[in-house]
Protein backbone atom coordinates (compact mmCIF):
# COMPACT_ATOMS: atom_id res chain seq x y z
CA UNK A 1 0.00 0.00 0.00
CA UNK A 2 1.07 3.75 -1.05
CA UNK A 3 -0.21 6.14 1.50
CA UNK A 4 -0.64 10.04 0.64
CA UNK A 5 -1.15 12.50 3.07
CA UNK A 6 -2.11 16.11 2.97
CA UNK A 7 -0.73 16.41 6.21
CA UNK A 8 1.29 14.57 8.89
CA UNK A 9 -0.76 11.33 10.37
CA UNK A 10 -0.53 12.24 14.08
CA UNK A 11 -1.33 11.02 17.67
CA UNK A 12 -5.00 11.99 18.91
CA UNK A 13 -5.58 15.25 20.31
CA UNK A 14 -2.27 16.41 19.91
CA UNK A 15 -1.57 19.32 16.87
CA UNK A 16 0.83 18.00 14.51
CA UNK A 17 3.73 20.57 12.77
CA UNK A 18 2.12 21.97 9.77
CA UNK A 19 2.62 20.84 6.49
CA UNK A 20 4.12 24.00 5.19
CA UNK A 21 6.98 23.67 8.49
CA UNK A 22 7.90 19.91 7.17
CA UNK A 23 7.79 21.34 3.46
CA UNK A 24 10.22 24.50 4.36
CA UNK A 25 13.23 21.98 5.73
CA UNK A 26 12.80 19.32 3.02
CA UNK A 27 16.13 18.38 1.43
CA UNK A 28 17.03 15.82 -1.62
CA UNK A 29 15.92 12.66 -1.25
CA UNK A 30 19.22 9.62 -1.45
CA UNK A 31 16.93 8.06 -3.76
CA UNK A 32 18.60 10.01 -6.35
CA UNK A 33 15.55 10.82 -8.69
CA UNK A 34 15.65 14.79 -9.45
CA UNK A 35 12.38 15.93 -8.06
CA UNK A 36 11.82 13.19 -4.59
CA UNK A 37 12.51 15.42 -1.53
CA UNK A 38 12.74 13.71 2.05
CA UNK A 39 12.77 15.54 5.26
CA UNK A 40 16.21 16.00 7.12
CA UNK A 41 16.69 12.99 9.03
CA UNK A 42 16.00 13.67 13.08
CA UNK A 43 12.54 15.40 11.63
CA UNK A 44 11.93 12.22 9.19
CA UNK A 45 12.72 10.28 12.25
CA UNK A 46 10.41 11.38 14.54
CA UNK A 47 7.47 11.56 11.67
CA UNK A 48 7.88 8.05 11.04
CA UNK A 49 7.53 6.83 14.50
CA UNK A 50 4.06 8.78 14.91
CA UNK A 51 2.87 8.19 11.69
CA UNK A 52 3.20 4.62 12.91
CA UNK A 53 1.88 5.05 16.59
CA UNK A 54 -1.17 6.68 14.95
CA UNK A 55 -1.99 3.67 12.75
CA UNK A 56 -1.52 1.70 16.18
CA UNK A 57 0.75 1.90 18.95
CA UNK A 58 3.92 -0.62 18.29
CA UNK A 59 2.56 -2.29 15.10
CA UNK A 60 5.29 -4.64 13.89
CA UNK A 61 8.90 -4.96 14.02
CA UNK A 62 9.48 -3.29 10.47
CA UNK A 63 8.10 -0.06 11.85
CA UNK A 64 10.48 0.01 14.48
CA UNK A 65 13.33 -0.81 11.83
CA UNK A 66 12.72 1.77 10.17
CA UNK A 67 13.00 4.42 12.66
CA UNK A 68 15.89 2.61 13.70
CA UNK A 69 17.50 2.74 10.61
CA UNK A 70 16.41 7.05 10.56
CA UNK A 71 17.57 7.23 13.76
CA UNK A 72 21.14 6.06 13.22
CA UNK A 73 21.80 9.06 10.57
CA UNK A 74 19.80 11.76 12.60
CA UNK A 75 21.86 13.51 15.54
CA UNK A 76 19.63 12.06 19.06
CA UNK A 77 19.71 15.14 21.23
CA UNK A 78 18.00 17.04 17.99
CA UNK A 79 15.02 14.32 17.38
CA UNK A 80 14.54 14.35 21.04
CA UNK A 81 14.08 18.07 20.53
CA UNK A 82 11.96 17.99 18.34
CA UNK A 83 9.57 15.48 19.14
CA UNK A 84 9.63 17.85 22.27
CA UNK A 85 8.28 20.75 20.70
CA UNK A 86 5.95 18.50 18.20
CA UNK A 87 3.95 17.03 21.19
CA UNK A 88 5.36 13.38 21.00
CA UNK A 89 8.06 13.33 23.26
CA UNK A 90 7.19 10.32 24.90
CA UNK A 91 5.69 8.19 21.81
CA UNK A 92 9.59 9.32 20.34
CA UNK A 93 11.30 7.90 23.43
CA UNK A 94 8.88 4.35 23.76
CA UNK A 95 9.44 3.71 19.93
CA UNK A 96 13.60 4.36 20.25
CA UNK A 97 13.60 1.97 23.86
CA UNK A 98 11.46 -0.84 22.25
CA UNK A 99 13.36 -0.38 18.87
CA UNK A 100 16.74 -0.99 21.28
CA UNK A 101 14.88 -3.90 22.78
CA UNK A 102 13.86 -5.93 20.17
CA UNK A 103 16.22 -5.23 17.72
CA UNK A 104 19.61 -5.37 19.86
CA UNK A 105 18.55 -7.39 22.88
CA UNK A 106 18.63 -3.77 24.98
CA UNK A 107 16.67 -3.98 28.38
CA UNK A 108 12.93 -4.64 27.55
CA UNK A 109 10.51 -1.48 28.52
CA UNK A 110 7.44 -2.16 30.43
CA UNK A 111 4.97 -2.12 27.58
CA UNK A 112 6.68 -4.71 25.98
CA UNK A 113 6.26 -6.89 29.03
CA UNK A 114 2.49 -6.73 28.71
CA UNK A 115 0.66 -5.17 25.92
CA UNK A 116 3.91 -5.42 22.95
CA UNK A 117 5.16 -8.79 24.09
CA UNK A 118 4.59 -9.96 20.74
CA UNK A 119 7.15 -7.53 18.74
CA UNK A 120 9.84 -9.61 20.97
CA UNK A 121 8.28 -13.01 19.81
CA UNK A 122 8.03 -12.12 16.64
CA UNK A 123 4.35 -12.54 16.30
CA UNK A 124 1.00 -11.17 15.86
CA UNK A 125 -0.50 -9.26 18.53
CA UNK A 126 -3.10 -11.68 20.53
CA UNK A 127 -6.74 -10.01 21.56
CA UNK A 128 -6.14 -10.02 25.00
CA UNK A 129 -2.67 -7.93 23.78
CA UNK A 130 -5.02 -6.11 21.60
CA UNK A 131 -7.18 -4.92 24.23
CA UNK A 132 -4.34 -3.71 26.81
CA UNK A 133 -3.07 -1.61 24.38
CA UNK A 134 -6.17 -0.38 23.54
CA UNK A 135 -6.18 0.56 27.53
CA UNK A 136 -2.24 1.27 28.47
CA UNK A 137 -0.78 2.63 25.58
CA UNK A 138 -1.80 6.23 25.61
CA UNK A 139 0.58 5.99 29.36
CA UNK A 140 3.51 5.63 26.99
CA UNK A 141 2.49 8.35 24.81
CA UNK A 142 0.97 10.96 26.79
CA UNK A 143 1.91 12.71 30.22
CA UNK A 144 0.15 10.49 32.97
CA UNK A 145 -2.32 13.66 34.02
CA UNK A 146 -3.23 13.23 29.88
CA UNK A 147 -3.71 10.01 30.24
CA UNK A 148 -5.38 9.46 32.99
CA UNK A 149 -7.71 12.34 31.40
CA UNK A 150 -8.42 10.21 28.16
CA UNK A 151 -9.05 6.93 30.26
CA UNK A 152 -12.73 7.27 30.61
CA UNK A 153 -13.22 7.42 27.02
CA UNK A 154 -11.05 4.44 26.12
CA UNK A 155 -12.73 2.55 28.85
CA UNK A 156 -16.28 3.77 27.56
CA UNK A 157 -15.56 2.41 23.82
CA UNK A 158 -13.81 -0.64 25.16
CA UNK A 159 -17.11 -1.64 27.08
CA UNK A 160 -19.88 -0.10 25.76
CA UNK A 161 -21.36 -1.44 22.37
CA UNK A 162 -20.19 0.42 19.52
CA UNK A 163 -22.54 2.69 16.78
CA UNK A 164 -26.07 0.67 16.12
CA UNK A 165 -24.68 -2.56 18.12
CA UNK A 166 -27.27 -3.74 21.06
CA UNK A 167 -26.39 -4.87 24.32
CA UNK A 168 -26.80 -9.01 22.80
CA UNK A 169 -24.54 -8.58 19.98
CA UNK A 170 -22.14 -6.40 22.51
CA UNK A 171 -22.20 -9.72 25.17
CA UNK A 172 -21.77 -11.94 22.27
CA UNK A 173 -18.63 -10.23 21.42
CA UNK A 174 -17.59 -9.56 24.86
CA UNK A 175 -17.65 -13.74 25.32
CA UNK A 176 -16.36 -14.81 21.92
CA UNK A 177 -13.26 -12.48 22.97
CA UNK A 178 -12.49 -13.97 26.21
CA UNK A 179 -12.69 -17.27 24.53
CA UNK A 180 -9.88 -16.40 21.87
CA UNK A 181 -8.28 -13.85 24.71
CA UNK A 182 -4.79 -16.27 23.35
CA UNK A 183 -6.02 -16.05 19.82
CA UNK A 184 -4.17 -14.05 17.07
CA UNK A 185 -6.00 -11.07 16.19
CA UNK A 186 -6.34 -12.41 12.85
CA UNK A 187 -7.56 -15.62 13.86
CA UNK A 188 -10.57 -13.80 15.94
CA UNK A 189 -11.28 -10.99 13.23
CA UNK A 190 -12.29 -13.72 10.91
CA UNK A 191 -13.98 -16.40 13.08
CA UNK A 192 -16.08 -13.14 14.31
CA UNK A 193 -16.51 -12.09 10.70
CA UNK A 194 -18.18 -15.66 9.69
CA UNK A 195 -19.29 -16.22 13.23
CA UNK A 196 -22.25 -15.39 14.83
CA UNK A 197 -21.46 -11.35 16.16
CA UNK A 198 -23.53 -9.81 13.58
CA UNK A 199 -20.61 -10.13 10.86
CA UNK A 200 -18.48 -7.66 12.32
CA UNK A 201 -14.85 -8.41 13.10
CA UNK A 202 -14.09 -6.01 15.76
CA UNK A 203 -12.94 -2.39 15.21
CA UNK A 204 -10.05 -0.96 16.87
CA UNK A 205 -10.47 1.62 19.86
CA UNK A 206 -10.00 5.19 19.05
Amino acid sequence: LIEIHSQPKWIAGVEPPSTDELLEVLVPSSAGVAGISTLPPARHAVVLAVHSWAHEPLRRIRDLLDVAVLAESADRDEALAISRSWGAERVWRTTIRASEAVLLDGAAPWMLRVWARSLRMARERTVLESHLERLLSNFSALPPAEALRALPDVLAAEILPKHDETWPTKLRRTRKALRNAFLARSEHDSASTAGSCGGQPEERGT
